[in-house]
């Protein structure tokens, strides 16, 4: 992963992989070349909200800077698929940094297609209410510039739990005092 700019311990590694293997929904292919690791791809499969079908994602290729541009990356690409294949999965998705562009010609050339923008944003350690819920207040808000301000609701958001059967969706009710 160091090899990706993503500066890791072993120990690291091993706690991360250690979870990871817990879960049969991902996968993690090892490229060796005379019993040394020279690459590696790790995929997970999933549900989404937007398809009715399961779908896949490459969340991390990577090949030794000694052995780039060997075929490796594109055999560890082929076992990832067929994997995916294997599993009915006809969506793949994969992100690479704005600044990688061998990597983006190294998935077009590959039939990948560029699709959308990505956005990361760094959360703080935010301890919830009872451990599952978090209260937020929405400020007043315009539909348009020329209609005039919506008063302010107040907005409930809990987790939704599918094995309990009391649980909800999300509740909104309109709050008397509008935020400013």
């Amino acid at each position: 992963m160091c090899e990706l700019g993503y500066e890791t311990t072993a120990a690291e590694m091993r706690k991360r992989f250690k979870l990871i293997l817990s879960d049969a929904r991902f996968r993690t292919f090892v490229a060796e070349i005379e019993n040394r690791v020279c690459g590696m791809i790790g995929t997970v499969a999933y549900p989404s909200y937007e398809h009715n079908d399961l779908s896949g994602r490459i969340l991390a290729l990577v090949t030794s800077s000694a052995s780039r541009r060997g075929g490796i990356g594109r055999a560890l690409i082929a076992a990832a698929e067929r994997d995916f294949a294997q599993k009915g999965i006809k969506r793949i998705a994969v992100n690479t940094r704005l600044s990688r562009q061998d990597a983006h010609k190294f998935y077009e050339a590959l039939g990948y297609e560029r699709s959308g923008w990505r956005f990361v944003k760094q959360l703080l350690a935010v301890k919830m209410p009872g451990g599952r819920r978090l209260q937020l207040s929405l400020r007043k808000w315009k539909k348009s510039q020329s209609q005039a301000q919506q008063p302010a609701r107040s907005l409930r958001i809990h987790q939704r739990n599918p094995r309990n059967k009391s649980s909800r969706f999300p509740e909104v009710s309109r709050s008397k005092a509008p935020l400013k």
